[in-house]
């Protein structure tokens, strides 16, 4: 909201568009692009302004000048106040002053920005320009990677950044009233809600088009199909002469498109005319190539045989923006042109892989990175130079030469094995997250499968006995088996639908493995005695199965040893929930305690319908608590949800 220096408000509020709306109590001042209606209505009256604009293009590139608007003062809408009735009371004071900032792109958003000094780069060199003996206000504490608060620091030219480096989260500081502690991306959320509850917001969307220019001065790529011709211009090859196919030349690396030596290939006739004319000899983008060659392989003439659309694509994150653009945008032409909807949408799903992180060390003083063998590192503690004795500051950042933080792959997978090393990755964070590497944590995975191999031995002697009594794989639980075969199939059942869910549906492969440990915890607290060794056999039979696709070596190994070298497991069928099924009726359950997505305890014997209590999260934190266990893990700890898995008898509390 805006009004002139004597307080009366203009008709129309200043609309500003951000990406930041979490930043809204540190505006400090709102900033107009040169284009704003506002700039062009102010320079008919006013002299230096105009002045001002018509000197912009001498001015150099990436000025931070500026043209305080001195008749016009803004308000912050997020601080209205409210009456008990509900209704908004009058503005308050208009206390943000208005700029004309050439830093500000005419066209892009709504050409006004709101200037936030403390936690936005230009913004703070603006500020620094044009109101320099005015305080930065800080909205934004930052928590670091050693779990301390720190505060954000004023901009140097050594560090060029605002925010100390190690930063991992972002909150809400006291200059922000009732947001105070909220994560910056929740408070983005209430802040907008708020504002579009008293009409003074709206969600946008910006979309950045752009042409896309597909030649390539190289040889190996499709030739466009393009011949150039003096008195035609550009003429497309007949169909009849497609595919244009490359000609055989002996590459020289020189510069240029190498397709130019090929003289004969290139001297053509024009397919209008007839004239002499030339072909490009340009090649096309790899991006052309590898935005249908799905279609080639996953489409049959026979709809028995056809495999589009593509199930799911695994890419990263930039596969989005890029290929998988140019893969629909020529996927719909298709349609359109042949009419066949097996073309319009190529993928039913995208997985976007997060980046692995790996752990640096930096000078907070120089923000220079250093070496891992440049720092002493007290375990499960800080860092420090060996040179200054200094403590640097620990974070985990993309993987680069210059930051020293790069792994080994080799050197990891000869040290810890495949198997392991494969299950920490997928474990440590789900598919989309980024993951911190950190390889001291590999050692969980190797206590994992080493008592794999244990459970394995039981059963390969439980086999060798009793091979004469059949197949184990057929072993069902009558109505009157021992209750703890009865319980271990009910585990068996409850496995089977997790991993499956896990790698059918949501595609959580952490909370596969998660679910695998548990059921690996549950059959090393058995013996085969308790639960008959049939029961034990077939237990460990499907544990094999289910972590084959994520650790095959070891699983593969365990069942040859259980059965011998002629019996495959890659030719075993996946286990169902319908084998596991226990008919006897049973008048309690045992309800599995997850904390932060980690195995932690399980309540037992508890009441069957202990999932439909009038407020189940509450009695479930109640009945944690009880435990000695839960309470140690609880106690001191604020939870922010609980979440409840009925079908599982499993819970999950989330915890800050």
């Amino acid at each position: 909201m805006i009004a002139d220096a004597d307080g009366s408000s203009h008709e129309d509020a200043l609309k500003i568009y951000t990406t930041r709306l979490d930043t809204i109590f540190g505006v400090q001042f709102l900033a107009l692009s040169v284009t704003h209606p506002l700039v062009q209505k102010f320079s008919e009256t006013d002299p230096e302004l105009k002045a001002f604009v018509d000197n912009i293009p001498n001015l150099p590139v990436g000025t931070k000048a500026g043209y305080l608007l001195s008749n016009v003062k803004a308000f912050n809408p997020i601080l209205q106040e409210t009456a008990e009735d509900g209704t908004l009371l009058p503005a308050g004071n208009f206390d943000l002053p208005v700029f004309v900032a050439p830093y500000v792109l005419g066209g892009l958003g709504t050409s006004a920005v709101m200037g936030v000094p403390a936690h936005d780069q230009r913004d703070f060199d603006f500020w620094q320009e044009n109101c320099p003996e005015q305080p930065v206000r800080f909205v934004i504490v930052q928590q670091g990677a050693k779990d301390r608060m720190v505060e954000p620091r004023v901009v140097t030219s050594t560090t060029n950044k605002i925010f100390a480096p190690g930063i991992t989260k972002s909150f809400l500081n006291e200059n922000c009233g009732q947001y105070a502690g909220l994560n910056c991306v929740v408070a983005h959320q209430q802040l907008f809600a708020t504002l579009k509850e008293r009409g003074m917001a709206l969600p946008s969307k910006r979309f950045r088009i752009r042409d896309w220019l597909i030649s390539r001065q190289r040889f190996w790529g499709t030739p466009i199909p393009i011949v150039h011709c003096g008195s035609c211009g550009s003429v497309p090859v007949k169909d009849e002469d497609l595919p244009v196919l490359l000609p055989k030349i002996t590459l020289t690396g020189k510069g240029g498109s190498p397709l130019k030596q090929a003289e004969e290939w290139v001297k053509t006739t024009c397919p209008k005319c007839g004239s002499p004319a030339e072909r490009d000899t340009d090649t096309m983008d790899t991006f052309v190539d590898s935005s249908w060659y799905f279609i080639r392989f996953g489409m049959d003439p026979d709809p028995k045989h056809n495999l589009m659309p593509v199930d799911i694509y695994i890419g990263g994150v930039e596969h989005a923006i890029l290929h998988l653009l140019y893969a629909r945008f020529i996927s719909n032409f298709l349609e359109k042109r042949t009419g066949d909807s097996r073309y319009l949408e190529p993928f039913r799903r995208l997985i976007t892989q997060g980046m692995v992180h790996g752990k640096t060390y930096q000078d907070p003083q120089t923000g220079k990175f250093l070496k891992p063998d440049e720092v002493d590192v007290i375990e499960g503690g800080p860092a420090f130079d060996k040179n200054t004795f200094v403590e640097v500051d620990i974070t985990y950042e993309k993987m680069s030469k210059s930051k020293y933080n790069g792994v080994d792959p080799t050197e990891c997978l000869n040290k810890h094995g495949l198997d392991a090393t494969r299950a920490h990755i997928l474990f440590q964070a789900p598919v989309a997250d980024i993951l911190d590497w950190d390889e001291a944590k590999i050692v969980g995975m190797q206590r994992w499968l080493a008592k794999v191999r244990t459970l394995a031995a039981r059963a390969e002697v439980e086999v060798e006995f009793h091979r004469t009594t059949g197949s184990y794989s057929k072993a069902i639980v009558a109505e009157d088996s021992d209750q703890a075969a009865a319980d271990l199939m009910r585990e068996l059942q409850s496995a089977v639908a997790g991993v499956t869910s896990s790698m059918e549906d949501v595609y959580s492969l952490n909370t596969a493995i998660s679910d695998l440990n548990i059921l690996t915890n549950y059959i090393h607290g058995i013996t085969p005695e308790s639960v008959g060794p049939e029961v034990y056999v077939l237990a460990v039979e499907t544990l094999l199965k289910l972590m084959s696709p994520i650790c095959p070596a070891i699983s593969a190994e365990c069942w040859e040893h259980m059965h011998g070298p002629r019996s495959l497991l890659e030719e075993q069928k996946w286990p169902e929930e319908e084998q596991f099924e226990v008919k006897e009726v049973k008048d309690s359950v045992d309800i599995i305690v997850h904390v932060n997505g980690k195995y932690k305890l399980t309540l037992r014997d508890q009441a069957i319908g202990w999932a439909d209590e009038y407020d189940v999260q509450e009695w479930v934190y109640d009945k944690v608590l009880e435990t000695e266990e839960g309470d140690r893990l609880l106690s001191e700890r604020e939870v922010k949800n609980v979440i409840i898995v009925r079908a599982k008898n499993l819970v999950n509390i989330l915890t800050k």
